[in-house]
């Protein structure tokens, strides 16, 4: 038998793993060893049982009289955070969550002491938000696997069957029926990796040909996406930015890559951002700081809730997928936004060799149209650093004319860059910027440098210089 096993937890699990180490830091601040527990990303979702069913599971496993394949889960998901606050719970500490991104702290709200903080560095880079055993959300990437096994087997028949004269007439039935198998199959990979049409991607399983589906059903595992999200009116937030309704960044608890080609080009901002778009799930949240600006209907169903970080007076706006929205969106023609930015490596439109004293790189930058906002300009400088740099370093880039004399016109998005963070191994780091597309010369010059706070000294390039000019037109 073969048996996958989701994560299983008991109180000898290594202590570098989060269960440990929650419980394990928790134990430490009660009897005055630590003063704070440490963690990356709060919102990772997990599917946990205790090892003492999982054992139990493989036992039983081994006592049916037919090998089979089995997934052993809770079939339940739970947060990190769920998880903390629940330990703390147990010992009496109630943990109320205060601020976002790294800046979040957990407080007791007894006494306002500070007893969990985020730390970067234990952020994966290619980290599973999602993790929940349910067979039935597998079906999808298991079909294809499943046909090749079957006619794999037929060509072993028609191996073994040409030894034998008697069976002779059988091997164009079995050689017909492999075929027949591994035709059925391509249609199917075709619609998961070759068809174009994201809203379709998105509404699988429902839009999937009936043959396709498993007899135990394939669908959605509860709670979250998996691999294809529900139909959820993106064509809506993309005309939305276009008409200029909205203007600015925004985060969704979708995947980047998916929401970029609706969104054409707005920023996607982790932390702070302008705008939230929540696609409706099972459950209900609502984004800490954030105020409810309307929200979006598919056939008549509410799919998806805009929240705006700016204060609302109004009653939430209704907008609608109809056809003419569909049929506008459709006509658009792809803006010439920075694609690049899904792929797991940094792949600026305008690399650079840029490198300051100290192993501090600017790999490059990207700069494209922000929508529906006149002629601003987005810009996205990419960094990264071979070894780490001090506290004491901020990342400064100011906007100058043609005689680099000081003019407004940029403003910082997203989170404020931190040089200290950038030394993490195998991660290019993002700082994003605004210039204003009224500015009274068509080109001007983005000076970058890194200055102390403390002395005001720059850290001068490899080259001697302190800053790097970067000369950019509208």
């Amino acid at each position: 038998a073969t048996g996958i096993l989701f994560n299983h937890e008991s109180p000898i699990r290594g202590e570098t793993f989060v269960t440990r180490k929650i419980t394990r830091g928790l134990a430490r601040i009660c009897v005055g060893l630590d003063q704070c527990l440490y963690l990356g990303n709060l919102d990772s979702l997990r599917d946990w049982g205790h090892a003492r069913d999982f054992v139990r599971a493989q036992w039983m496993m081994l006592q049916q009289e037919q090998p089979e394949d089995f997934v052993i889960a809770t079939g339940e998901q739970h947060s990190v955070r769920e998880f903390v606050e629940l330990a703390f719970g147990h010992v009496g500490i109630q943990i109320e969550w205060i601020g976002q991104g790294v800046e979040e702290t957990g407080v007791d709200r007894a006494s306002g002491r500070v007893l969990v903080r985020i730390d970067p560095r234990y952020f994966r880079p290619t980290e599973v938000d999602l993790l929940i055993g349910d067979p039935r959300t597998h079906f999808y990437a298991m079909h294809p696997a499943g046909a090749l096994l079957v006619s794999l087997a037929l060509v072993r028949l028609v191996q073994a069957a040409g030894n034998h004269r008697r069976l002779a007439l059988v091997r164009p039935l079995l050689a017909g029926a492999g075929t027949l198998v591994v035709l059925l199959t391509l249609p199917y990979l075709s619609m998961l990796f070759l068809r174009l049409t994201p809203e379709y991607h998105r509404a699988f399983p429902e839009a999937r040909p009936a043959i396709y589906r498993a007899d135990y059903g394939d669908v959605r595992p509860q709670g979250g996406y998996f691999g294809f999200p529900q139909r959820d009116g993106w064509k809506v937030i993309g005309e939305l930015y276009r008409q200029g309704v909205l203007q600015g960044s925004y985060d969704s608890n979708e995947k980047q890559p998916r929401v970029t080609w609706y969104t054409h080009g707005a920023f996607f901002c982790d932390l702070y951002p302008d705008y939230i778009f929540r696609a409706t799930l099972e459950d209900t949240f609502s984004p800490r700081g954030y105020n409810l600006m309307g929200y979006v209907l598919v056939d008549g169903e509410k799919k998806m809730e805009i929240y705006t970080g700016q204060p609302v007076s109004a009653v939430p706006q209704v907008f609608e997928l109809d056809g003419d929205t569909i049929r506008r969106s459709d006509a658009q023609t792809v803006s010439a936004f920075p694609l690049h930015t899904n792929f797991p490596v940094a792949l600026p439109q305008y690399p650079l060799a840029a490198t300051w004293q100290g192993g501090i790189r600017l790999v490059g930058y990207d700069r494209w149209p922000a929508q529906a906002s006149g002629n601003d300009v987005l810009l996205a400088l990419y960094w990264e650093a071979v070894q780490p740099l001090g506290t004491a370093y901020e990342l400064v880039v100011e906007l100058t004319d043609n005689d680099y004399r000081s003019i407004s016109g940029i403003e910082t998005l997203c989170r404020p860059p931190n040089p200290a963070a950038w030394h993490t191994s195998g991660v290019v780091h993002q700082a994003a910027y605004r210039i204003s597309g009224d500015l009274p010369t068509r080109t001007y010059t983005v000076q970058i440098g890194l200055r102390n706070r403390e002395t005001g000294d720059w850290l001068p390039l490899t080259d001697g210089s302190e800053r790097l000019k970067l000369r950019i037109g509208q």
